[in-house]
């Protein structure tokens, strides 16, 4: 007689979790969209949960208010296909590794473009929020950015890019601040520049602070 195999079926979970996921996902750019809308102060978890067609209870996986706010900026910032800052920020710093100066500023110009075109609205909730640990989280983000800055742009000193005429810290402090999202949304929406418009003025306003006459 022919044995039978004992031998149980495998349960394959990663459908499921791929589906988790994907929920997840969906719920923190339901988040980003109400946030951006109704900004920080103004959004409850039941607005977020009815935009995301969920209950207020799956959030507390998620953690509180804030913490949701911070993954919905992450995510809408960098991307959905980048997941993380960190991958982006390895991105960049394995592309820097072999471009040309025009190619810096035109890539970087481009990046900025569209990180901000997709998230001024949340930064601009982020920045306007009264709550005190969201408030502390954003000072500590712009602490953050601006050091990334200096960091990056030390990258390039060995390659002699940048003019020596204008102290770091300066250059430092105006790349910050004109790639800031609130300038993107003052140069497109209050000024009315197109999409293509920004992002020349903010090759040409990069490369004024940082090379100069010498980009001649």
């Amino acid at each position: 007689m022919e044995k039978v195999s004992s031998s149980k079926r495998t349960y394959d979970s990663s459908g499921r979790r791929q589906r988790a996921l994907a929920r997840r996902e969906s719920v923190i750019d339901a988040a980003a969209d109400v946030f951006a809308a109704k900004g920080f102060d103004g959004t409850t978890l039941a607005d977020i949960a009815a935009a995301a067609c969920v209950s207020v209870p799956y959030f507390q996986k998620l953690g509180t208010k804030a913490d949701l706010f911070v993954l919905a900026i992450e995510r809408v910032t960098v991307g959905p296909m980048h997941r993380t800052v960190e991958r982006t920020r390895g991105d960049l710093e394995n592309t820097a590794a072999n471009v040309t100066r025009d190619q810096f500023f035109e890539a970087i110009s481009a990046l900025t473009t569209e990180w901000n075109e997709r998230s001024f609205g949340m930064w601009r909730a982020w920045a306007n929020t009264d709550d005190p640990e969201l408030r502390e989280r954003w000072e500590a983000q712009m602490a953050t950015i601006r050091a990334e800055w200096g960091q990056y742009l030390a990258f390039f000193d060995d390659r002699g890019w940048w003019r020596t005429d204008v102290p770091r810290a300066e250059q430092v402090s105006a790349v910050w601040l004109l790639t800031m999202a609130e300038t993107y949304e003052r140069m497109t929406v209050v000024a009315g520049l197109s999409r293509d418009e920004y992002t020349a003025w903010l090759r040409r306003a990069l490369t004024a602070v940082l090379v100069g006459a010498q980009a001649d």
